[in-house]
């Protein structure tokens, strides 16, 4: 009798401990935040799982319609169509950004990402000369964009935007403007990596390789370059009261002066600011 009971008590144990099981699943899949969904997309991208992270992306979107971090999404998701060459659907993703999600922080990093496209048009047209040219010649033209766009501070962009410049002009034969740009990357933005790849890049501006730019290449260079590392702040101050006088008299010195770090930071150019109407690219890449 009592073994009966067993057999009869077994199945319902387990039903609800698969129950339990899957009720917890699902709570923890409604747990995941944006960020989250944001991150994943991030480390599959890096993975080169591109499908996989344009999925993810996607859906972060569909999940939390009204997230801030939807147009970084949508720029991973263009980013991710150019590393697996659907080029097409790379350059569409990015108008659709420049028309409907305009956001002026984000802006430099459309305009890198359309000169990326430019570059790989140039690509696919071997023996070409005028055409393989023309292609450059607009990707210089984004790049130039990125770099002198005054809405935002994405510095990264920016540097990123100059160097690609330089780049391109060594590609193109114009050794002298390359040196030039490339020193105004180290000169603007000395703490990115693009300083770095820069000054590996003066050393012979007519080397127009791709140079890797992760962590560990990163920090090759600048053991090659004998960088020093940028000064650490002290975390503590060993007699506060001795300090306060001097603080607070900086603290007058400073409050008339206005912070304009940024437009410090941005490259004289004469170029006005894009109408983002005008921006128009051919998806074919003439």
């Amino acid at each position: 009798m009592k073994f009966s009971y067993l057999l009869i008590l077994i199945p319902v144990v387990l039903y609800f401990s698969a129950g339990c099981s899957s009720n917890k699943e699902v709570k923890e899949a409604d747990q995941i935040t944006d960020q989250e969904m944001l991150d994943t997309g991030n480390n599959q991208l890096a993975a080169g799982n591109y499908q996989d992270a344009v999925n993810t992306y996607k859906s972060m979107i569909l999940k939390f319609p009204t997230s801030d971090l939807h147009i970084k999404a949508q720029l991973k998701i263009a980013e991710a169509y150019g590393k697996s060459e659907d080029y097409e659907a790379q350059m569409d993703a990015l108008l659709t950004l420049l028309k409907e999600n305009i956001i002026p922080e984000e802006v430099p990093q459309i305009y890198v990402q359309i000169g990326r496209f430019y570059e790989q048009a140039a690509l696919f047209n071997p023996g070409n000369i005028s055409s393989d040219t023309s292609d450059y010649k607009t990707a210089i033209e984004y790049y130039k964009k990125a770099s002198v766009y005054k809405d935002s501070e994405d510095k990264n962009s920016k540097a990123a935007g100059t160097y690609r410049q330089a780049l391109v002009e060594a590609k193109i034969g114009a050794f002298k403007e390359a040196a030039t740009h490339y020193q105004m990357v180290q000169e603007t933005y000395p703490e990115s990596d693009f300083a770095v790849l820069a000054a590996i890049k003066l050393q012979n501006p007519q080397d127009v390789s791709e140079l890797p730019a992760d962590a560990a290449s990163i920090e090759k260079y600048k053991q090659e370059l004998n960088m020093p590392e940028p000064p650490t702040e002290p975390n503590t101050i060993e007699n506060p009261k001795e300090q306060a006088p001097e603080m607070e008299q900086q603290a007058v010195e400073g409050s008339d002066v206005e912070n304009s770090v940024f437009e410090t930071n941005v490259p004289d150019s004469s170029a006005t600011e894009p109408v983002f109407e005008n921006t128009k690219a051919d998806s074919s890449g003439n």
